[in-house]
């Protein structure tokens, strides 16, 4: 098992449900890892739409310049914990993604005026990431790495009870992960409704 000794990414998206719970369980696990973004709206643009990236910065979604936001804090030595936590109670939590309060939680944890350059730096910075992240193999959010192992998508649809159990289920995920590769693709199944 590896305890997030910087050998462990997570592939998030801030409009992702399952990117939400996926970075609380690894946090109540006290899985330490690097969040990187991955945009499900680049990912899903119809073929020959222009790219987010390509947007002015005043034309982007709140989940685009999140994504944005975040790159500016880890390029300014901010703390990117606490940014990924804020800005997923913002969308999740609060039910409140409005730009005026993402931006304010952006300049809150750059630590400094952030300006619409920075902004588009952070863009650039989440299209590298997004492209690093799809030739990978990185095809949705969350997608888990740990070392060199294959990527690893998945989908919670809960937390796990206490530290303990989210303590277990990282055990048992990051096992499946990088002990046995071979392991493609697991999926509950449930019988039709009315069955």
């Amino acid at each position: 098992m590896h305890d997030g000794d910087g050998n462990v990414a997570l592939y998030l998206d801030y409009g992702c449900p399952y990117s939400y719970l996926a970075q609380r369980w690894l946090d109540a696990a006290s899985v330490g890892f690097d969040a990187r973004c991955f945009s499900l709206a680049a990912a899903h643009q119809p073929p020959g739409a222009p790219l987010i990236w390509g947007l002015p910065v005043d034309r982007q979604e709140p989940t685009t310049m999140a994504q944005a936001g975040h790159e500016v804090v880890r390029l300014r030595g901010g703390d990117l914990v606490d940014y990924r936590q804020a800005v997923f109670s913002l969308f999740h939590e609060r039910d409140d993604p409005s730009m005026d309060g993402l931006l304010r939680l952006i300049v809150r944890h750059a630590s400094d005026p952030v300006s619409e350059a920075d902004l588009a730096e952070g863009l650039g910075l989440v299209a590298a990431s997004h492209r690093d992240a799809a030739m990978a193999g990185v095809f949705g959010t969350p997608t888990l790495l740990i070392g060199d192992a294959p990527g690893l998508f998945f989908k919670l649809t809960d937390l796990p009870v206490g530290e303990g159990q989210a303590v277990d289920l990282w055990r048992h995920v990051a096992d499946a992960a990088t002990i046995h590769p071979e392991l493609a693709e697991l999926k509950r199944i449930e019988p039709p409704s009315g069955a």
